[in-house]
């Protein structure tokens, strides 16, 4: 018996998708080839959407669209600033990924010359002097200014030469940026900066993927007193094009899972029932928002059904992981009362209380742990999950 676990990694082509995301793709692509008609300063998209709504797999086949199409003008690069650990490292990093393009191999070193310049900043060249005087402080002086060459030139003049080299190759680069929203508020800032101030170049499109919320939220707090508004605010100030991820329809998730829970159940045992993945979707497809959340349900699944599938309700079995993926809080909670989820009393109590009122106080205690597992939930959770429970699970 194998247990198969799926993997949640991103797609990496357009004729992976699942999800109907192609007419978004190619808008996004036909956008920035419309952009790329003509010379024009920095312009950004970013696309919004939370953790696991496919973002990385939308920035993959937009890659893939204008490779394939014609995009012969667009140089196209990914640069992941999460795989980096501080703001120093970022900056080399971008700069390292830019001086790989054709266009820069004449001019590598301009490139190079700005991103020191601009990760060390004045400030820290000034406290690579040893505080002392005469000859020695002239001498550790020049020398620092020798690893720069002629660093008195201003920063604007270099990237204004670096936005000539872009415009006079007659190219126009793509920088596509992801996982924005795991950097620290001190990482967010310095990259969102990068795009605003350090790195706006003639002819530069980015493309961000991003949850807005977290990232404003991020920026706020970089600021100290500012507020989520204010995070917002500075956002839209950079970004000229938000492009908002739409939700999944459901049934497209339902058809995914329901193929996902066949092969699962089919690898675990011909023995279980044809009908099973269906009745299954049936109750708790509602609780679904994204492909994350059914490749985690159906590897979950995969660990328990190959030792529980005979001894267990299969169908009861999988609303109860499905309890168990969206609330742990509330699975713990029906085995701590399984006394009340089976109805079992003290032979005392049977004895001396009237059958309707037990039901009646039965009802009244379930419907009690139903609103504390629903309790705190976003109601895109709370609401299926109440009901998978009241009218699938727990009063069945």
């Amino acid at each position: 018996m194998n247990i198969q676990v799926d993997n949640e990694s991103p797609i990496l082509t357009i004729e992976e998708d699942l999800l109907g995301r192609i007419p978004l793709v190619e808008m996004i692509a036909n956008a920035i080839l419309a952009k790329a008609q003509n010379n024009h300063g920095c312009y950004t998209i970013g696309i919004y959407g939370k953790w696991g709504e496919g973002k990385t797999s939308v920035l993959n086949m937009l890659k893939n669209y204008l490779l394939t199409h014609e995009g012969d003008n667009i140089l196209i690069s990914t640069f992941n600033p999460w795989l980096l650990k501080n703001e120093e490292t970022m900056l080399l990093e971008f700069f390292n990924i830019l001086v790989k393009e054709s266009i820069f191999k004449k001019s590598a070193g301009k490139i190079k010359e700005y991103a020191v310049a601009i990760s060390l900043g004045v400030g820290a060249i000034s406290n690579m002097i040893v505080p002392t005087s005469g000859k020695a402080a002239i001498d550790i002086t020049k020398s620092i200014i020798d690893i720069l060459p002629s660093f008195q030139q201003t920063l604007q003049k270099r990237k204004s030469d670096i936005s000539k080299i872009i415009t006079q190759s007659k190219k126009h680069l793509l920088v596509l940026i992801d996982d924005v929203d795991r950097l620290d508020n001190t990482e967010t800032h310095a990259l969102l900066k990068l795009v605003r101030q350090v790195a706006d170049f003639e002819n530069i499109i980015y493309v961000i993927a991003m949850d807005a919320d977290i990232v404003s939220k991020s920026v706020s707090q970089y600021f100290g007193a500012g507020t989520y508004d204010d995070g917002r605010r500075f956002l839209d100030k950079i970004v000229q094009i938000p492009i908002v991820l739409p939700q999944i329809e459901n049934h497209k998730l339902r058809n995914i899972l329901l193929q996902k829970l066949s092969d699962s159940f089919a690898a675990v045992s011909s023995h279980i029932p044809a009908s099973a993945p269906q009745e299954v979707v049936e109750k708790v497809s509602k609780l679904f928002s994204s492909l994350r959340e059914v490749y985690r349900y159906v590897n979950q699944l995969s660990f328990v059904l190959p030792s529980l599938y005979k001894e267990v309700n299969i169908v009861d079995l999988c609303m109860l992981e499905a309890v168990k993926l969206f609330n742990i809080h509330g699975y713990n909670l029906i085995q701590e009362n399984r006394n009340i989820v089976l109805r079992k009393h003290f032979p005392l109590e049977s004895a001396l209380t009237p059958d309707k009122e037990l039901e009646k106080e039965d009802d009244r205690k379930m419907d009690d742990l139903i609103r504390n597992i629903g309790a705190g939930l976003a109601d895109r959770v709370r609401l299926p999950l109440e009901y998978m429970l009241k009218h699938e699970l727990l009063y069945s």
